[in-house]
């Protein structure tokens, strides 16, 4: 399935079906041509059809039978049945009967017809086909029962088989047969909308789609599984449709929009913290203004979405109510079972029909059960629910059940029967009648109560009680017609059950609302309005209720209402009591709120305690919200009335402590004022009335709290009136006096509000204030006039020499001015910054207030130091930003004390005092002057902050433009003052100017932004994408992997390489905005090109470096890149490929990646054009100079690679160290199985041994299934499958091998005991005659006591290996298990018969015992003396002479071993005579220390041979490694040892030795460095005092063990240091000289053409690179210390390589102006405008050539540049070519002049025109210099000369000339009279098309058709313009209905154009009709709409808005152009 969506939509169909075979979806997509897939395409692709918006699912099982393929094996006759005349085998478990016809093949079940049977044993092949059988029991496919029985028959016959013919009949190939078996297969089946009937009860699953158009195709099954569920509806089927629909829609969405849900699923949360409505004390009044506006908003919001979620609610009830009606007369209707009868037309017929009649008599009497049954189940029903709705629907559901029955009894059929049945019996007649009667009822109360449900589902779902209060009218009113109307609701017993309902439901729907336990938590204000709402609509319930009643008694004609007024009215009256009791709670609350808010706290200072109140009072509703029992059950109203008492209890408590409070906060009050406010505030809001009256009474503690105030006002005056604290912005004078006017104004203010209450002020305490006041009021007044009269004299004296002052100032300037100003002002200015109270936010200049040039004059001494925000415009600069290099030129120099004068004046008339004339004039210019600094400071800051956008490049780019720009804006530090007039125009000139400047940055930026996207595109370009995964789990192969890569990085490659060009063009545009020129090598931009070709080469290098980062790091991650294989190549295991390949293909990978840079082509010195591949001799293919050569040896490269080269490895050797895990099967693969078992087998294993091999290679195979057949180890994935598989192979092999060694052994072992079993009992029975005959009996009676061990030991075994072999299935013969039971019992009789002839010896044996006991004292003193001498003389107390011991070892253990074999003796005459073995521990000891020494001198010895041989080898040939691997190999032998040889003296000494050896080895491997020289040895000898004979023929190793150079380890070191620092400098100066000697230039012929023009040299890209480095690497050199030798050398090649730099650099300057200029001074006709010039350059070319001549015959670098006065030529010659060039560029500027449009073409254009004398030369360079027009026609004119007779535009339209242009002379100057020609001819082909428009005869079309496009559009637009403005006129005349008939017209030429349009027309044609056609449209729709608008005068808006042409004269005016000026220009071509 290539389709995602297929391929999920199946998945999902497995999921849902629970289906375990993966083909089934397959199979239905394959099934009748693939039918299914393409319905499901369109199903997926298209909009679905009505009948397709569906698709289902479901499977069917089917029972199948299939033929399968199995082994079978033939049946094999038993060899031993036959030999015995049929007998069964003994170890048979069951014999068939022998069977006298021939063996026939039989057959092994097997679980899948595949199967194939693995080589082994018959014993593992029959335990295989058992197990097959038992899979096919299991699965069900049961074999047929001849087959089994012949599979049984088949395995008894294996099991008699003989080893021979096992093996003879394995070499067979095998024998197979075709069985039957039945199998269940799964069948999937699709359709649309709906199951076909047959199986419209099985389950299935559904897709629905629901969106139109296809289903978006996703790109992985990710993407699927996330994407594809939006577009579908999907669900599973199980059960009844609508059943499921119903419960899904009642159970789900239902409750999730109930009003209940909602509404009380957030109140259930009890919360206790103090409740929301709470007015937080801390809030202001505004942000509780705000959050009421808001809380608004969304309550006005929350009942929209509630009015509309109610309403969708009611719907979907409504539909669940239908589907459960549909339901029910699905299921739950009665079915009248109607026979298929014949009734006649005639009754007595039918009567007379017996048959008939019994017939329906029975079926009639059934009908009557049914129907009396229905009836009575109706009757017992109720409805469902207390509700009122409940009501409504138990009456639907009745009318639903009996219109059911009625509709069936009306059928013709049953009327018939029924009347038939009717003459025979009367009971039906009585039974309609009932069932008709309870149909009507029902019928009818649902018409009614339908009028009602509208009402019901208000009160029941309502989005709020307001709701329910204004249905409750209505429906009372619809209640009151049913009353009056219903025949069945017009009686109590219906009435009252459901005006009880309504009760109910209002009730519980209070109830629901106002919980009692979380309603508080929600406000006062909720609260308040909830209960209010709830307790207005019950009382409403009642008013209404009464109101209706009342109706009907007045009516007087219907039956009045006296219903159960308890039952209907008891609760919900109880329940509006508890409303208004909570009501009355809330506003409790509300009213405490009131008293302790935020104003009483401001006023007491204690808001801790007001706290505490509050707490109380928000307590006071606990005990409420805590309630054990529902309030508004009526049973519970006294509980909830004591509930109450305490509530008011509570509250009369607190309104004691509040009084209390107040009286103790009004004692020490904050604010008097706030005081003063809140009680007259009191009088106003709603609070608690005993509180109010109690805070009436504290005004004189008011007055009291005042004077207080007026006390502290004065003290803050007199502390702070010589140093005020200033408010922000303001100057300090003024400053001063506001502050001083803000304390006065703090006092004033709250007195005149006392004023307000006289009684208050004219009290004593009153009068006292006031008088306090006014004292304090003088004394504030004095202090202003005084503060302003000294301001006033110093702005006299100060003004005018402030204004004097330059506008700008150098930033050197303004410091020392600071300095100064700072000096004089140092104390005034700390102290005023000291006091400033917002010091620490300085103001923020803006452009809108005055205060932006207002600067503290504190601030002064600051302005190098701090420089904060808002200081003046020095210190404003001063923060730009700079780049390197930019340095702030100009300061704007507007002094602080000048923007402090301002600012006081501007305060000073604000406080009413008069100001001095000059400052007013100042002042009043403070807005020019506020715009003079803000427009230098913007001027500046622009200045500044484009010098800082440029970079260093930039800088020395723009180096011309930015001094211009220097040159304006000077004049403003050196000329203009603040009272100059130029002030504005200074700063417009300035801007301008910088503008100009900007715009050229802003170009170059934009281009170097542009160059640096397409870098940046460069850099992060991936060059190792790896290959898409084809499969899901799988992994590339290691060649598709790397070739992938290459693949897709030779594309990123190409388009890199692209991207790279591009960048030059970029470069030739920036040359042509900064010094107009477009040649890409401009001298001016050398820098410039360099920098950029810097930025590419990194750019390039980041590249590389990246990816290479990446690449790196994805090789040192888990995650897998691609795979490869394990293979068995016996004996190895190898990976395919092998890992030297994948290690080749990774570095060749990498090395593509950095060699891919050679496409990168590098730009020729000083341009931005790439170098031309150079010819090199010696060379085929020309070198191209690229960036590879400078990446590839960038050392961040080479250590990634080396990096990636260590990663690989080490992946690989991880690798090879897990494949060698597998090593440890490298035992089982071996090829010579039989000879290493046969080997194996002559070391003599035990049986344990054998089971173990056994057991291993069975468990090897049980283990390698186990293994994982997929290891990913770093980046690479092993695949180990065939390997595995290999494995198990050679196991099985192996266990072939040992059953038959071990079956042979066991036989062989067999025998041999019995053997000697046989020959010991023979030698019993010999009678001993002699004393050697007793020795031979009785050592054989010994011998068989000794052996009794052994041989119960060898039975054992012998038992032991034929219960293997059993064990294993190996098979033995009869005879073998027969002798082997035997064995036992042959060995007890014959130690039963040794004991006997033992018995019969016992007196011989005496004599002999007591001279064995002799021999035995003797040898313990022997033993004695030996010891002794062991311990006190031998090898292990030399001490360190090893020599010596090694010496006595030899002597000592050939004593040892004699000393043994006597004592082997006498035990052996002790086991003889019966006597205890006699042990000898001083023997042992010794033997036990000669164990231990034989080991240290056999490693002493080994490693002294060896040192030896070491000592043979050559100086000149050591290789340290060898000793260092022998030496370290000796010390781990010894450390292995066991740890008391290692505590020997010897091992000690040993140990000693080697140590001393090993540490002298690093010493070897310093004098071993080739940087020693002789001059090292000598120093070495002289610091040693050691003489060395260091000729390589005779210096040995010896010499130098001989030496003990361990002693000398520093000295050494620090010679060979030296040594190895001057070697590295010996070879830098060699290759430095190697190279520069060698180096030659690479010359090339200079063509022109196929002429030879000189010699050139190639590039020098790659030669001033190797300069460099060799620069860098002698300077380097030059600095170390260990220079010395080579001093000399090092400076001279320094002077050398800096002479050759500055000779190229200037040689190939040089060259690029001479290739410019030589093929314009040589030939052409420059030579004769430029003679003077063309004289000089032929010098200067004769000089150049001669420099390059030589230098071709000799092109060594070295030589070349060193050539006497090489140098100073060069540099003359470029100064030569640089006046050349001046004058060229002087000329070609006087011709551009001349001709301006020359402007539009580069310089080698021009020079082509200017060189030539044919006029066509101008052709290919028309486009550029006109618009549009391609080329000019040029003649022949009488006098032989050319003439310009037309020009023809890009369309190939062309306008002749009405004069033709000579085209002679000076080509600007007939090319002026062309252009001025063009003009004329233009304006008078536009006259004359207008004046013949439509005229002689002529239509529209044809006009158009003899006239350019251009003309003709111009022609259309100024008669349309005119036919309009006629319109117009003729309007204005009377004519109605111009307008109307110009309409007409113009859709008669639009009809005209369609149909021209439509004919054969040429291209241009065809494009000028069309446009014309466009701009028709545009008029026509503007006349259609002056008719629809009535537009009747040319004056009206409408008409002055449009594009209009009128011709003048003799020229074209275009009037009020709008936008369609746009779409004109867009479909005109412009000739001119």
């Amino acid at each position: 399935m290539d389709d995602p969506r297929v391929e999920w939509i199946g998945k999902q169909v497995y999921l849902a079906l629970d289906i375990k075979e993966n083909e089934v979806f397959e199979e239905l997509l394959e099934r009748d041509d693939g039918i299914f897939e393409r319905q499901l395409g369109k199903f997926l692709n298209d909009t679905p059809e009505e009948n397709e918006t569906s698709i289902l699912f479901y499977k069917i099982l089917k029972e199948e039978e299939e033929d399968v393929e199995v082994e079978c094996e033939p049946e094999i006759p038993d060899i031993e049945e036959e030999e015995e005349g049929g007998e069964p085998a003994e170890g048979d478990q069951a014999a068939e009967p022998k069977s006298e016809e021939p063996p026939s093949e039989q057959a092994l079940p097997v679980s899948s017809p595949t199967g194939e049977e693995e080589e082994g044993s018959r014993k593992a092949r029959r335990r295989k086909a058992k197990k097959s059988a038992e899979e096919q029991k299991k699965d069900g496919d049961t074999p047929q029962p001849d087959d089994a029985s012949k599979s049984e028959t088949a395995g008894e016959g294996e099991e008699t088989q003989e080893e021979g013919g096992e093996e003879e009949q394995e070499n067979k190939p095998p024998k197979t047969k075709m069985i039957k078996m039945k199998v269940m297969r799964t069948y999937l089946h699709m359709c649309y909308q709906h199951l076909p009937e047959e199986h419209a009860s099985s389950d299935c699953v559904y897709f629905l789609r629901n969106t139109p158009g296809m289903v978006p195709l996703p790109n992985s099954m990710d993407e699927a599984n996330e994407t594809l569920p939006g577009f579908f509806e999907i669900g599973f089927l199980n059960g009844h449709s609508l059943v499921m629909l119903e419960q899904i829609i009642s159970q789900v969405y239902m409750p999730l929009l109930s009003f209940n849900q909602h509404r009380n699923g957030s109140e259930v949360r009890k919360q206790d913290v103090r409740p929301v409505s709470r007015t937080d004390t801390k809030a202001t009044e505004t942000s509780e203004d705000g959050s009421k506006e808001e809380e608004k908003v969304n309550v006005a919001e929350s009942r929209a979405k509630a009015l509309l979620r109610d309403e969708f609610l009611i719907n979907m009830q409504k539909f669940a109510s239908s589907i459960n009606r549909t339901i029910q007369q699905i299921e739950g209707e009665v079915r009248l079972e109607i026979p298929e009868i014949e009734l006649s037309d005639n009754m007595e017929e039918n009567l007379a029909n017996n048959d008939l009649m019994y017939q329906i008599r029975d079926v009639c009497s059934e009908w009557a059960k049914k129907i009396r049954g229905a009836l009575d189940a109706e009757l017992k029903r109720v409805p469902q629910g207390k509700g009122p709705l409940a009501e409504i629907d138990f009456w639907r559901e009745r009318n639903a059940s009996l219109s059911a029955l009625t509709e069936q009894l009306k059928l013709p059929t049953v009327v018939k029967m029924v009347e038939i049945y009717n003459q025979v019996e009367n009971e039906f007649d009585d039974l309609k009648s009932e069932l008709n009667k309870y149909y009507v009822e029902a019928k009818d109360n649902v018409r009614f109560l339908s009028t009602l449900e509208r009402h019901f589902k208000n009160i029941t779902h309502g989005s709020s009680f307001q709701v329910v209060i204004e249905t409750l009218p209505s429906m009372m009113n619809a209640l009151r017609m049913v009353w009056i109307i219903s025949r069945h609701y017009n009686k109590d017993e219906r009435m009252v059950p459901l005006m009880s309902r309504i009760a109910w439901e209002l009730a519980e729907r209070v109830g629901k609302v106002i919980n009692i336990r979380t309603i508080f938590s929600e406000g006062t204000e909720q609260v308040k309005m909830k209960t209010a709402e709830a307790k207005k609509m019950l009382e409403t319930w009642k008013e209404q209720y009464f109101d209706v009643r009342a109706k009907i008694e007045a009516s007087g004609r219907d039956q009045r209402w006296e219903f159960d007024r308890k039952k209907l009215f008891e609760r919900t009256d109880h329940m509006a009591f508890i409303c208004q009791n909570l009501y009355d709670c809330a506003q409790v609350l509300e009213e405490f709120y009131n008293i302790f808010g935020p104003e009483l706290k401001a006023v007491t200072g204690d808001p801790k305690r007001i706290e505490e109140v509050l707490t109380r009072v928000d307590l006071l509703v606990k005990p409420l919200e805590e309630v054990s029992f529902d309030p508004f059950e009526i049973q519970n109203k006294n509980p909830w009335k004591s509930h109450m008492e305490q509530f008011y209890k509570q509250v009369e408590s607190i309104e004691g402590e509040a009084k209390m409070f107040i009286d103790e906060s009004f004692q020490s009050l904050r604010s008097a004022e706030g005081a003063f406010d809140m009680l007259l505030n009191f009088k106003h809001i709603r609070s608690r009335e005993a509180i109010n009256a109690q805070m009436m009474q504290k005004f004189k503690d008011i007055l009291v709290q005042y004077e207080k105030e007026v006390s502290t006002m004065d003290d803050l005056f007199q502390t702070h009136k010589e140093e005020p604290p200033l408010h922000k912005n303001h100057p300090p004078v003024a400053g001063a006096i506001f502050w001083e006017r803000s304390l006065f104004h703090r006092i004033k203010h709250t007195i005149v509000r006392f004023l307000t209450m006289e009684d208050m002020m004219q009290s004593e305490m009153g009068k006292h204030a006031r008088a306090k006041y006014l004292s304090v009021a003088r004394q504030m007044k004095q202090y202003e006039d005084i503060k302003y009269e000294q301001w006033r004299e110093g702005v006299e004296q100060q003004l005018p020499s402030l204004l004097k002052r330059n506008l700008l100032i150098k930033p050197q300037h303004a410091a020392e001015e600071m300095r100064e100003a700072a000096q004089k002002e140092a104390n005034e200015a700390a102290h005023q910054h000291h006091m400033h109270i917002h010091s620490e936010a300085p103001p923020q200049p803006t452009h809108n207030a005055p205060q932006q040039v207002t600067i503290n004059a504190q601030q002064i001494g600051q302005k190098e130091e701090q420089k904060p925000d808002g200081e003046n415009a020095n210190t404003e600069q001063a923060n730009v930003p700079t780049s390197p290099g930019v340095e702030l030129k100009y300061l704007v120099d507007f002094d602080p004390q000048l923007a402090e004068i301002v600012a006081e004046t501007r305060y000073m008339e604000q406080l009413g005092f008069p100001v001095p004339e000059l400052a007013r004039n100042v002042a009043l210019q403070e807005e020019k002057y506020i715009k003079y600094v803000d427009g230098l400071r913007f001027m500046l800051s622009r200045y500044h902050a484009l010098l800082a956008s440029l970079d260093t490049a930039e800088s020395q780019l723009l180096e011309d433009h930015m001094r211009d720009l220097r040159r304006v804006i000077r004049p403003g530090s050196k000329r203009l003052n603040w009272n100059s007039l130029g002030i504005n125009d200074f700063v417009i000139k300035c801007n301008a100017a910088i503008a100009k400047f900007e715009s050229l940055v802003n170009q170059i930026q934009k281009n170097a932004k542009d160059i640096n996207q397409r870098l940046q595109m460069i850099e992060n370009a991936n060059l190792f994408k790896a290959p898409p995964q084809k499969y899901p789990d799988t992994l590339p192969s290691c060649k598709e992997y790397f070739e992938h890569i290459e693949r897709e990085r030779m594309k990123d490659f190409e388009i890199l390489a692209r991207k790279y060009r591009a960048i030059g063009p970029l470069l030739t545009k920036m040359e042509g905005l900064v010094v107009h020129t477009n040649s890409g090598r401009s001298p001016k931009l050398h820098a410039y090109y360099s920098y950029w070709e810097r930025k590419v080469f990194d750019s390039l290098t980041k590249l590389t470096v990246n990816n290479l980062r990446r690449f790196e790091i994805a090789l040192r991650t888990e995650k897998p890149l691609f795979q490869v294989e394990t293979l068995l190549a016996a004996p190895d295991v190898v990976l395919h490929p092998q890992a030297n390949e994948v290690y080749k293909l990774t570095l060749q990978c990498v090395r593509d990646c950095v060699e891919g840079t050679r496409m990168f082509v590098r730009w020729m010195q000083g341009t931005c054009i790439e170098t031309p591949p150079q010819k090199q001799e010696g060379e085929d293919e020309p070198y191209v100079f690229s960036f590879f050569s400078d990446i590839s040896v960038n050392p961040e490269v080479i250590d990634y690679v080396q990096t990636i080269q260590t990663d690989i490895k080490s992946t690989l050797t991880n690798m090879t160290r897990y494949l060698n895990r597998w090593k440890k099967y490298r035992s089982i693969w071996k090829v010579d199985k039989q000879a290493i078992a046969d080997k194996w087998y002559q070391k003599g294993p035990s049986v344990v041994a054998f089971d173990d091999k056994l057991q291993y290679y069975y468990k090897t195979i049980d283990e390698v299934e186990t293994l994982p057949l997929v290891k990913d180890q770093e980046c690479i994935r092993l695949h180990m499958g065939p390997l595995a598989s290999s494995v198990k192979e050679h196991a099985k092999q192996w266990i072939t091998h040992l059953g038959k060694i071990l079956r042979d052994s066991a036989k062989e072992a067999l025998y041999t005991l019995r053997d000697q079993l046989d020959d010991k009992s023979d030698d019993l029975e010999q009678t001993p005659n002699q004393l050697e005959d007793l020795k031979f009996v009785l050592t054989t009676i010994s011998d068989i006591k000794m052996m009794s061990l052994d041989v119960e030991n060898r039975i054992r075994d012998i038992m032991e290996r034929y219960r293997t072999l059993a064990m294993y299935d190996i098979q033995v013969t009869d005879e073998e298990t027969e002798l082997q039971n035997k064995l036992s019992t042959l060995w007890d009789e014959l130690v039963w018969k040794s004991k006997n002839t033992d018995a019969s010896l016992v007196v011989v044996k005496k004599k002999f015992t007591e001279i064995t006991l002799n021999q035995i004292t003797d040898f313990k003193k022997d033993l004695e003396t030996f010891s002794e001498k062991f311990y006190d003389n031998g090898p292990g107390a030399v001490g360190t002479d090893l020599e010596k011991g090694l010496e006595l070892m030899k002597t000592y253990r050939v004593e040892v071993s004699q000393l043994e074999q006597d004592r082997q003796e006498l035990a052996n005459a002790e086991k003889l005579f019966d006597l205890p073995i006699t042990m000898y521990p001083n023997l042992m000891e010794v033997q036990k220390q000669m164990k231990g020494l034989e080991m240290v001198y056999a490693l002493y010895e080994e490693q002294r041979n060896t040192r030896e041989q070491w000592a043979e080898t050559l100086w000149s040939n050591l290789n340290i490694q060898v000793l260092q691997d022998g030496i370290d190999g000796f010390i781990k032998q010894l450390r292995k040892m066991p740890r008391e040889v290692k505590s020997m003296q010897a091992a000690r000494a040993v140990e000693s030795k080697m140590k001393e050896f090993k540490d002298s080895l690093p010493l070897f491997v310093d004098l071993k460095h080739d940087a020693l020289r002789d001059r090292h040895w000598k120093e070495l000898m002289t610091k040693t005092g050691q003489k060395f004979d260091i000729n390589p023929e005779t210096f040995t190793l010896a010499n130098v063990f001989a030496m003990e150079l361990h002693r000398f380890h520093e000295a050494i070191g620090e010679i060979v240091t030296k040594a190895s620092k001057e070697m590295g400098i010996e070879k830098g100066v060699k290759e430095v000289e190697e190279q520069w000697s060698n180096m030659k230039f690479s010359v090339h012929p200079y063509m022109k053409g196929t002429s030879n023009r000189g010699w050139i040299l190639g590039a020098v890209d790659e030669i001033l690179q190797i300069l460099d480095d060799s620069a860098m690497n002698l300077a380097s050199m030059s600095a170390s210390r260990f220079v010395g030798p080579f001093l000399n050398s090092v400076q001279n090649w320094e002077k050398s390589l800096s002479h050759i730099s500055e000779v190229l650099d200037v040689w190939m300057v040089v060259q690029r102006k001479w290739m410019y200029l030589e093929g314009i001074f040589i030939g052409g006709d420059i030579r004769s405008q430029l003679p003077e010039e063309a004289k000089k350059f032929d010098q200067i070319d004769k000089t150049f050539k001669k420099i390059m001549n030589d230098t071709h015959k000799a092109p060594t670098i070295k030589t070349a540049c060193h050539a006497p006065n090489r140098l100073q030529d060069l540099e003359a010659l470029s100064q030569g070519l640089e006046k050349c060039q001046k004058s060229l560029n002087d000329y070609l500027d006087s011709k551009r002049n001349a001709f301006p449009r020359f402007f539009f073409i580069s310089d080698d254009e021009l020079l082509s025109i200017l060189g030539s004398s044919d006029p066509n030369c101008v052709q290919e360079h028309m486009i550029k210099m006109y618009d549009n027009i391609a080329s000019l026609r040029f003649e022949q004119g009488p006098n032989g000369e050319t003439m310009a007779s037309a020009m023809i535009s890009a369309e190939g339209e062309v306008m002749d000339y009405r004069e033709h242009v000579a085209a002679e002379g000076r080509v600007e100057d007939w090319m002026t009279e062309v252009l001025a020609e063009m003009r004329r001819t233009n304006r008078l082909i536009t006259k004359e098309a207008i004046f013949f428009y439509c005229a002689e005869g002529k239509t529209r079309i044809d006009w158009m058709m003899d006239y350019q496009g251009m003309i003709c559009l111009a022609g259309n637009q100024v008669w349309w313009t005119w036919e309009v403005e006629d319109t117009f006129r003729k309007v204005k005349k009377g004519h109605k209905t111009a307008l109307k008939d110009y309409a007409k017209k113009l859709h008669g030429q639009i009809g005209d154009l369609v149909v021209q349009v439509r004919s054969q027309l040429s291209s241009n044609d065809r494009k000028k009709f069309n446009t014309v056609l466009i701009i028709d449209v545009h008029a026509r729709d503007i006349i259609d709409s002056f008719v629809r608008d009535s537009i009747m005068d040319a004056k009206e808006f409408e008409w002055e808005s449009q594009l209009r042409f009128l011709l003048g004269e003799g020229t074209r005016r275009v009037v009020s152009p709008t936008v369609y000026l746009e779409n004109l220009a867009m479909v005109m071509s412009t000739w001119v």
